[in-house]
């Protein structure tokens, strides 16, 4: 039996909300992208709770679980010399202890 993500949970965060990913430094297992540190986006959907798989990774509960997010983020704003359509995003699932309120 597949178990569903609770989506009962309280979020920090809602869709259109900007955000940014916390740019600290990682040991051992991470599932945040490290091009996507430091960067602001926006929140395009809340995704449920999960079990942390950054605790999952060591054989541990992953609990408290984490709100997820679907992030998007400009593609200028990641790449620095993108030349393509200012249209253009990234969309990535971030777990909420990455995310912040940007200044």
């Amino acid at each position: 039996m597949v178990r569903q993500p609770s989506r009962a949970a309280a979020t920090a965060f809602a869709p259109g909300e900007r955000v940014r990913v916390a740019a600290r430094p990682v040991l051992g297992h991470c599932r945040t992208p490290w091009y996507l540190r430091g960067k602001t986006g926006v929140v395009a959907a809340v995704q449920g709770t999960f079990r942390n798989p950054e605790l999952l990774a060591y054989h541990k509960p992953g609990l408290p679980a984490q709100v997820l997010y679907k992030v998007r983020f400009e593609q200028a704003d990641l790449w620095g010399h993108y030349a393509g359509p200012a249209s253009d995003h990234l969309e990535a699932d971030i777990y909420e202890h990455w995310l912040e309120r940007p200044n």
